[in-house]
């Protein structure tokens, strides 16, 4: 019971990341840490559900992909257009303090 500091650094910059905490009880709490790309969205894609490996990940800039169109240059060559799930994450940063709508679209 008391407060406690876990410090990381990244092994691809200088940089360092440290995270206070203070638990409500005793235990072992894990932590993970990411840090973000600018840039875009980290996208990782799956084949079937999002789970185990992903098929690929990398920064998407445009979320905007043409998935039944096997030319489309976004996508690599051996990118399964079937069945496929994604994940995005990372963070947002708007132009201007307005209220924004994201509406993903499917078909």
């Amino acid at each position: 019971s008391g407060a406690g500091k876990s410090c990381c650094s990244s092994s691809s910059s200088s940089s360092s990341y440290c995270v206070s905490f203070v638990p409500w009880s005793t235990g072992t709490f894990p932590l993970s840490v990411q840090s973000f790309a600018r840039g875009g969205l980290l996208g990782c894609y799956f084949l079937g559900e999002a789970g185990g490996s992903p098929f690929l990940c990398r920064v998407d800039s445009v979320l905007k992909l043409n998935w039944s169109s096997p030319e489309d240059e976004a996508l690599p060559p051996d990118f399964p257009l079937l069945n496929v799930t994604t994940r995005w994450t990372g963070l947002l940063l708007p132009a201007l303090n307005e209220t924004y709508t994201i509406t993903p679209a499917v078909s």
